[in-house]
């Protein structure tokens, strides 16, 4: 990792490039983003405030997901966060395979990675979170041919 920088202002928030996130976690201090040069960039979420700078710059990726913090105080919202991070990660690769790829009209990267995670995972019983990327790339091929299927049957 080339240096940490921590994101205080929008202008921060401007350095990062959607195209060169290498990978998005939650770590104890915020959400480290990394990019595929090294350099790192930590949001804080220690404040209301801070926390919905992160929730805009998720939204800013245009996931086509729901963003938010679920914190009620417990432990399990937390991890309800980090899941969302790790899967706003997985959509963010899944965007980049589709534009690339010839899609039906209106089709969402989230709207993929719920087909991906959801039926394909269940089906390969396979964690497609975690899987390579080229093996993600199969997996979201075939469910651009599942949505097209089913297009056709509700035509």
């Amino acid at each position: 990792m080339k240096k940490l920088a921590t994101i205080k202002t929008s202008a921060d928030v401007s350095k990062i490039t959607a195209s060169r996130i290498q990978n998005m976690k939650l770590e104890k201090l915020g959400v480290l983003v990394t990019l595929d040069n090294g350099q790192a960039f930590l949001f804080p979420l220690m404040t209301s405030f801070q926390i919905h700078r992160c929730n805009e710059f998720l939204r800013s990726l245009n996931l086509g997901m729901e963003i938010w913090f679920p914190y009620d105080g417990s432990i399990a919202s937390i991890n309800q966060y980090a899941f969302m991070i790790s899967n706003c990660m997985n959509t963010l690769r899944i965007k980049r395979m589709m534009d690339s790829m010839e899609l039906p009209n209106g089709v969402t990267p989230d709207e993929l990675n719920f087909i991906v995670l959801g039926t394909l995972s269940n089906k390969d019983k396979v964690n497609l979170i975690t899987a390579k990327v080229g093996y993600l790339e199969a997996k979201v091929h075939e469910a651009v041919q599942m949505i097209r299927k089913e297009r056709m049957v509700q035509a």
